[in-house]
């Protein structure tokens, strides 16, 4: 049987994003039609894009050239990360070291992801998603295999 480690290898698809608020209710941060993909390579590299699924081109051209409120506008639909990965195999937690990350606040951070597989899908869940200074809420990211 393949470990968790080897199933994880290759290109995933997002098929939902949800987390789940503390009065019970679910949300979906990135909107329901969000889009995104998640790589985990053999050497111990995992990358991850997330978009909010309703982005729109708009503005004034390339990311560079258009004004600040643009930007934050823009990057408040987006999510990417990337750096090292390793996995728990005993308690089924794959371990993310955000190296690089659109949000300068979580590079240095170790982020856990919990890890099952089901069907043809893989689902990650996080207990405390976004979680930097004490606040977050569980979150769970279903994915399809590329």
């Amino acid at each position: 049987m393949p470990t968790i480690r080897e199933r994880l290898i290759g290109a995933w698809s997002l098929v939902s994003f949800e987390s789940r608020l503390p009065d019970g209710r679910t949300s979906s941060p990135l909107g329901r039609g969000a889009q995104g993909h998640i790589v985990y390579s053999d050497n111990g590299i995992v990358s991850v894009n997330l978009s909010r699924g309703d982005r729109v081109a708009g503005g004034s051209g390339l990311f560079q050239f258009r004004s600040d409120d643009e930007i934050a506008a823009v990057a408040r639909g987006y999510m990417a990360y990337s750096g090292h990965f390793e996995v728990d195999e005993e308690r089924a937690v794959a371990r993310h070291h955000f190296e690089l990350c659109i949000d300068p606040a979580l590079v240095g951070t170790l982020q856990e992801r919990h890890v099952r597989f089901f069907e043809d899908k893989l689902e990650l869940s996080v207990k405390n998603a976004s979680e930097v200074n004490g606040v977050g809420n569980p979150s769970t990211l279903v994915w399809q295999r590329v």
